[in-house]
């Protein structure tokens, strides 16, 4: 039986911390240790495996208390996730490492299926959640699917999405838990009967491998979670599913000396009694040495950190570390906090924007090299003291990697790093190299007598990932003794989004819209799926196709003239409707608008997000519609997060550095391809000379504007420039080549490219159409000249369309499209067959600048109406 109800105690357990506060829980025999009061379940984790600390209740992730404590990957279905950091299988291709393709593709199907899984039962069951709430990243998110430009970093990010499995498959136990396990008319439990009847030709063997998977068995220890017993409304329907799925919860009720007096009368058979907390008082006072966890949260004076021993007399310390006899490391640090104060009343402007540089390096989190910053290592003395060393460099990178980022800490004055565990004992280093990284063996669980019996919950809109891209036959393979008959149809490594997706994130669609129109223009579904860019053939349930096309035809009617607003319960930004902007904004993200020389710009800021976590850059874009974009999807909250899924989607934006002053910039001259004579044909073998000149100039730092730039620009160098380059910020070289920005905000600085950089990436060549006197060679590239000095009529012709044809023409959608990939994969195959030729600005007009002209004006319309809401706002 999936779920069982029985009683693990005959009464509630009391726990009582030293401190007074009192916790009582129905299923649970042992009290962990109690988090800080601000540390709640959220998806926003530095790594999947802090999701396994036993953390608060939070409405907005609450399947993560379904974790289990100990993830099993002993099951047809999950035995593909088996693997060591040692033994995952990297790939080498040319300078490149990414995880081997079989491994990735069989990832991805697993990760599908399960996505699946959650979006049926969600959907299907009728489940309401709570706005806001988050499935949190999934594991393709952390990295598996890249390529990395050196090994150790694809065996992290491999390693990473390994463990994201674990919160999604806690995502599947918690939709089976709300659905409920009774029998239905055919006798499966009601989840199983829901995911059949969605997909009929779901193999039998694949439901039994996952029904005796830990995703279905809610017999093995789960994490649990802390909750608050003040009077909330949805208390009881979040935690009856709990309790009929064994994940232990702890209820807190104050302290001994203010207990909670509001709390749900259903609650009342939970609360601990005076006669129970006396007598877990004093058996804390009995037995000192089985007392529970100290509890830091209730105490409005903290106790003070551990502080390391003082040094024994007889420890000498090594030369030219600057620790001084008997000084612990706080006390180092101390001292070396007063030393900072008064160098930074010394500086001038020019050592203070160096230190700052060195100071946005370090936040790269790469290991110094070796001629980079001074590594120190707090060693530990037998005696428990701590003691400063320099570490070799040729032991610098190896050390490093045993470390987490916050156990690491940087002095920019004195170009010196320094690491001890002490900075953060609780922090999980992510290379750490655990087989199992995943545990809570301190927390005994039990059953708690609960009737059985399905939660009634109200309907929602549950997207997940819509259906059209989830079927069954991406993923029914995912073990060879399956036998599909159907392989992946997913081809299109650019495809992010659905249909659905586009229209509700992009353009603001009501997903729980009912408006229906008498207009007999509205576009048919062909022609939407045109407009909104998918090309390949898709379809939806026809009430999710009929808004979508009402959506379509009135952006089109605004883009006309015909109407000022998409109506009323159709478009999340009409003034006068309950879904208005105010509502889509993010608990981790916020917009600063600001009017300036380019016009409106949009400056996306973390908040209730401490600085040090955050990047040392500033995030804008300059279409609005990409902003409330942000806000919609609840990307976030680091700035990283947000750079990342801009960036991937082949979207424009800016990562701004402060500067105090003025800057001089000397960028280099770039030749490009050249000069070429009139009626000039190219071969394929010039089309591989083109790529190898591009791609040696992406090589360079400040070709990262490449990757900033979107579109036709952003796709040819897509392959050449890593990732980690994009979202590490500006390097120093924006000192020089970079591109200035002012606004009422002050002076930034960006990676920038000239119009020359532009039209080489694009392949341009000048191409003579006049009649000239004289040739000069130089290098091989043909100079015009004539014997007067006048100039020489000349024309470009290029293998791809130039930034501002792109950003004209029909493919631009301010995201790179599945349209635009299609284009672009066809050019592509056309040229290297040898069949396509060069083409001048005006030919690319013609080419690409009547390409479906009707999505050109629902982006433009669309970022007017989102540029007059945030205004308004």
């Amino acid at each position: 039986m999936l779920l069982t109800y029985y009683a693990g105690f005959r009464e509630v357990q009391v726990f009582v911390t030293p401190r007074g506060d009192v916790f009582s829980s129905p299923n649970a025999g042992h009290l962990p240790v109690v988090p800080d009061r601000s540390d709640i379940f959220l998806c926003d984790i530095h790594h999947p495996r802090e999701a396994s600390k036993v953390r608060w209740h939070s409405k907005l992730s609450q399947h993560l208390p379904y974790i289990a404590c100990h993830p099993s990957y002993d099951n047809p279905i999950f035995k593909r996730l088996a693997c060591t950091k040692r033994g995952v299988p990297i790939t080498r291709d040319g300078g490149w490492y990414f995880l081997k393709q079989e491994i990735q593709d069989s990832w991805y199907r697993l990760e599908r299926a399960l996505l699946w899984v959650t979006n049926v039962l969600l959907t299907a069951g009728r489940v309401n959640l709570q706005l806001g709430w988050e499935p949190g990243p999934v594991p393709s998110a952390c990295g598996y699917r890249n390529r990395h430009t050196e090994e150790v970093f694809a065996r992290r990010c491999a390693m990473k999405s390994r463990d994201a499995f674990v919160p999604l498959m806690a995502l599947c136990s918690w939709s089976i838990s709300l659905v409920g396990v009774a029998e239905s008319a055919d006798k499966d439990p009601r989840w199983v009967s829901l995911l059949r009847r969605d997909n009929q030709s779901l193999q039998l063997s694949w439901i039994e491998d996952l029904t005796n998977s830990i995703i279905a068995d809610f017999n093995i220890p789960r994490i649990g979670s802390f909750m608050d017993v003040t009077v909330d409304e949805d208390t009881m329907r979040i935690i009856t599913p709990m309790f009929q799925s064994n994940v232990p919860i702890w209820f807190y009720w104050g302290t001994i000396s203010h207990p909670i007096m509001s709390y749900d009368q259903k609650l009342e058979k939970y609360r601990p009694k005076k006669a129970q907390i006396e007598a877990a008082n004093v058996k804390i006072t009995a037995t000192p040495a089985f007392m529970p966890a100290i509890s830091r949260f209730s105490d409005p004076s903290p106790p003070p950190p551990p502080q390391s021993p003082a040094a024994p007399i007889t420890v000498s310390l090594p030369k030219g570390t600057r620790q001084k006899p008997g000084e612990t490391w706080m006390s180092y640090f101390d001292r070396r906090r007063e030393r900072i104060r008064a160098l930074e009343m010394e500086e001038s402007s020019m050592q203070k924007q160096r230190r700052l540089a060195r100071e946005r390096h370090s936040k790269t989190g790469k290991a110094p090299g070796k001629k980079g910053a001074t590594v120190f290592y707090w060693d530990k003395h037998e005696s428990g003291f701590r003691i400063r060393r320099q570490v070799p460099r040729g032991d610098v990178a190896e050390l490093w990697e045993e470390y987490a980022p916050s156990q690491r800490r940087y002095d920019g004055f004195s170009d010196e790093w320094d690491i001890c565990s002490e900075f953060d004992p609780d922090a999980i280093n992510p290379n750490d190299e655990d087989d199992e990284p995943y545990g809570t063996p301190d927390i005994q669980h039990a059953s708690v007598d609960i009737p059985p019996g399905n939660v009634t919950m109200t309907p929602a809109a549950v997207l997940l990932a819509h259906p059209e891209h989830l079927n069954a036959s991406d993923w029914n393979d995912t073990n060879p003794d399956y036998n599909p008959e159907v392989s992946s149809n997913i081809t299109d490594s650019h495809s992010h989004d659905t249909i659905v997706d586009i229209a509700h994130y992009r353009y603001g669609l009501i997903l729980s819209s009912t408006y229906t129109s008498s207009s007999s223009s509205l576009p048919d579904w062909n022609t939407t799926k045109r407009i909104l860019g998918i090309e390949s053939q898709v379809s939806a349930h026809p009430a999710v196709m009929g808004v979508i096309r009402e959506l379509v035809g009135s952006l089109l009617e605004v883009a006309g003239g015909v109407v000022r607003y998409p109506p009323k319960g159709l478009w999340d930004l009409n003034l006068h409707d309950d879904e208005y902007l105010p509502k889509i904004t993010s608990p981790t993200v916020s917009l600063r608008v600001e009017n300036t020389s380019i016009g409106l710009v949009c400056w996306i800021e973390s908040i209730n997000l401490h600085s040090s976590r955050n990047a040392p850059w500033s995030l804008l874009v300059q279409d609005p519609a990409i902003a409330i974009e942000c806000l919609r999807r609840r990307w976030g909250p680091h700035l990283v997060d947000i750079a990342f899924e801009l960036h991937s989607r082949g979207i424009p934006f800016k990562t701004y550095i402060a500067v105090n002053y003025q800057i001089t910039l000397d960028r280099p001259a770039v030749i490009g391809l050249g000069y070429r004579l009139s009626g000039y044909v190219p071969s394929k073998r010039d089309y591989e000379t083109y790529e190898s000149i591009r791609n040696r100039f992406l090589s360079s730092p400040r070709a990262r504007a490449a990757m900033l730039k979107g579109g036709i620009i952003w796709r040819l160098a897509k392959e050449a420039i890593p990732e980690s380059a994009v979202l590490s910020g500006p390097s120093t070289e924006v000192y020089s080549t970079g591109a200035m920005f002012q606004s009422n905000r002050g002076i930034f600085l960006d990676a920038g490219l000239s119009e020359d950089e532009l039209d080489l990436i694009s392949g341009v060549y000048k191409v003579f159409t006049g009649k000239f006197l004289q040739c000069i060679n130089i290098s091989m590239i043909l100079i015009p000249g004539d014997r007067k000095g006048k100039g020489v009529q000349e024309s470009h012709l290029s293998w791809w369309p130039k930034h501002s044809i792109w950003a004209r023409s029909g493919l631009d959608m301010g995201y790179w499209s599945e349209s635009s990939e299609r284009w672009f994969l066809l050019r592509l195959e056309s040229i290297r067959a040898g069949n396509a030729t060069l083409r001048s600005g005006q030919e690319w007009n013609q080419a690409i600048g009547r390409l479906e002209p009707r999505s050109k004006k629902i982006v433009k319309a669309n970022r007017d109406l989102v540029a007059k809401a945030l205004e308004r706002h």
